[in-house]
């Protein structure tokens, strides 16, 4: 592969991700605006539910998809897909399931297919993406071209009905979206990608292949699925902690926002994931030196980054925030340094998931929770506001320095 096609796939996944981003937060900015505020607070409450669906299907189902495709499954891509799929659709049907008895209790009227809809159209849609950036088949444009039809017919839908917007016709808008997007990648695999042509198992072999991956992706996922609920309690949780401890509502309100500003770097985690983990898949034997040409390729780009972002963040707030919610240059000080190591040190984390190690990721949000809980709690109590961005600060430097400790334990020193 060419340098520059490296580069372009880089750029290509950036785009795919900012787009998905862009869905994610404008669609909350939109829906504020439009919708009338009793619609609105429902729809963050049940759309919580369906983010929740998605990260315990997600992380089980798609996520191992970027390290198996690459060292497994390639030759043999129709099964394996077709068993994800189900594997997905079964899921999502179960834990819908039990969600809907909550969301019962705390939204009334919810439509179960309309919430079905959306909640199985952000897996499916996450895993045929994966799909493509783990097995090449195809070029990564088609991933675009469905991003970009997932976010505009989402605005363009939302601004046609936005004199009737109820809960049930937003997650019905979000149905149609995502089964659009879906369509369109799933074309582009079968037409370009000749996923039908792919080598089929023969018939007394299925079931047994479709159990042999379910072992795999339970092996491979179920400590990234604990870490995954323990990294909510450190980066989402902190302000439950928070309101529990004192923080007041301006102080909750101003953290919250910078934190979303800095989110940007959501955007870089996610892309460095998807382009990177299948590339470190296929050099498990030398991970280590992989590991620091990706620092010695990217130093100066990343530290560039770093120094943009900083006044970029706080002209943003300046503008936007700082009338309403007052100074936050130290808040966003800190958790912009919380941003930043947690984006160095991320290829290491990404070198433990292409080797299959991934019980210590579960060990680094651990250790970071409980530092939130003992230290980030004492910061709280006496610095308010500042003191819970320290809080989410103590975090993720005790989750990093963790990874580091196991990094050099699993990879470095083998």
């Amino acid at each position: 592969m060419k340098v520059n096609d490296l580069f372009q796939d880089k750029f290509l996944i950036l785009i795919d991700q900012s787009l998905v981003s862009l869905l994610s937060f404008g669609a909350v900015f939109l829906l504020s605006k439009l919708a009338s505020v009793s619609v609105f607070a429902d729809f963050v409450l049940v759309y919580s539910y369906a983010s929740f669906v998605f990260i315990f299907i997600s992380y089980f189902i798609s996520s191992p998809v970027l390290v198996f495709i690459p060292k497994k499954w390639k030759s043999n891509l129709l099964i394996y897909i077709i068993s994800l799929l189900i594997l997905a659709i079964i899921g999502t049907f179960a834990i819908n399931f039990i969600c809907r008895y909550f969301i019962n209790i705390q939204v009334k009227n919810v439509n179960l297919w309309a919430f079905l809809g959306l909640s199985l159209g952000m897996i499916v849609n996450d895993l045929l993406k994966k799909t493509i950036f783990a097995s090449k088949v195809i070029c990564f444009h088609a991933n675009v071209v469905s991003s970009i039809f997932l976010v505009g017919s989402f605005f363009a839908l939302t601004f046609y009905f936005s004199n009737e917007l109820s809960l049930n016709l937003i997650l019905t808008l979000y149905s149609i979206s995502y089964l659009g997007a879906i369509c369109i990648t799933a074309f582009s695999l079968i037409k370009w990608g000749g996923v039908v042509n792919h080598p089929k198992q023969p018939n007394n072999n299925k079931i047994k292949t479709f159990a042999k991956i379910f072992k795999e992706h339970y092996v491979y996922s179920k400590w990234i699925i604990a870490g995954g609920i323990l990294f909510w309690v450190y980066s989402q949780g902190v302000f439950i902690l928070g309101d529990a401890l004192g923080v007041d509502e301006l102080g909750t309100a101003k953290v919250r926002s910078i934190q979303n500003l800095l989110g940007l770097f959501t955007i870089l985690l996610a892309a460095m994931e998807s382009y990177y983990i299948p590339l470190f898949s296929q050099k498990t034997e030398n991970l280590s030196d992989t590991v620091h040409q990706f620092y010695k390729n990217l130093n100066i780009p990343l530290i560039g980054l770093f120094f943009i972002s900083l006044p970029l963040v706080y002209g943003v707030y300046y503008f936007v925030y700082e009338e309403k919610y007052g100074n936050g240059f130290w808040i966003i000080f800190i958790i912009w340094v919380s941003q930043i190591i947690t984006v160095y040190s991320r290829p290491l984390a990404m070198a433990l998931k292409a080797k299959e190690i991934t019980s210590p990721l579960f060990y680094t949000h651990l250790f970071a929770s409980l530092a939130l809980i003992i230290i980030g709690s004492m910061a709280i109590i006496f610095l308010g506001d500042i003191g819970l961005a320290l809080a989410i600060f103590i975090s993720f430097l005790s989750s990093n320095a963790i990874l580091v400790y196991y990094y050099r334990k699993f990879i470095k020193n083998t």
